[in-house]
């Protein structure tokens, strides 16, 4: 026993994960089933200007593409709470601002996985850096 990490156990998943035997949810093909893909900022900070999501509205399997101008609006926020685990109180594509890099921007649905992630690799979108946002 380690100390810091407490008593080995057994894991009686791990033989099947390690030779690929598991069948994770992800292989599973339903039919209707829709995947969504998230576009991230690639700012730290600041205000999104533009967007450009003709390309990926046009791929084969696209549904649908939503940005901070399309996604409906919520009606008050969730309730798991940003604030306690980040400090940040915000909701993605409700608003035009960039409060970290990496920050979903855009959200695209599709009929199956490829065609979602392929349009996002290098979207057109333009963002007006800041050093604080509001």
């Amino acid at each position: 026993m380690n100390t810091l990490i407490g008593p080995a156990r057994d894991r009686i998943d791990g033989p099947a994960k390690v030779t690929g035997a598991t069948r994770y949810s992800a292989e599973i093909h339903l039919p209707g089933l829709v995947h969504g893909v998230f576009a991230p900022s690639t700012a730290a900070a600041g205000r999104l200007t533009r967007i450009d999501v003709a390309e990926a509205e046009r791929a084969p399997g696209v549904i649908a593409v939503f940005t901070h101008k399309t996604m409906p609006r919520l009606a008050r926020q969730p309730v798991f709470s940003y604030p306690k685990l980040t400090g940040m109180s915000f909701s993605f594509l409700q608003d035009d601002r960039i409060l970290y890099g990496g920050q979903p921007i855009a959200k695209t649905t599709a009929s199956f996985t490829a065609a979602s992630r392929s349009r996002w690799s290098s979207p057109r979108r333009a963002s007006k850096p800041s050093a604080r946002p509001s």
